[in-house]
């Protein structure tokens, strides 16, 4: 989930969202419209989906990472591996991959 909702940016000043866009050492020039873009563009979470491993799992299996940084899909993802729906795969390079059925 972003860190900002596009109706939330949509309230603000063109001059608040420069200031946004300023902390986030992104371009601040542009339209209302281009600068929340580029806001939620850059608040994003970030989820790398890497190619299914047929060593690790079925063939059916997708294989994520979520960035260790990401708490909050971070806790998502523990719901998820408590319900039984995926599995801790591997750590690397500041990511925590992991399986789950299609």
């Amino acid at each position: 989930m972003s860190r900002y909702t596009k109706e939330e940016l949509s309230k603000k000043h063109l001059v608040e969202l420069k200031v946004i866009a300023k902390e986030l050492r992104m371009p601040f020039s542009g339209t209302k419209s281009q600068i929340i873009n580029l806001i939620l563009d850059a608040t994003k979470p970030i989820v790398s989906t890497v190619n299914t491993h047929s060593h690790l799992g079925k063939a059916s299996s997708k294989i994520y990472g979520i960035k260790i940084s990401d708490k909050e899909n971070l806790t998502q993802n523990s719901k998820k591996i408590e319900e039984g729906r995926c599995k801790f795969l591997y750590y690397s390079l500041g990511f925590l991959y992991f399986s789950t059925d299609l």
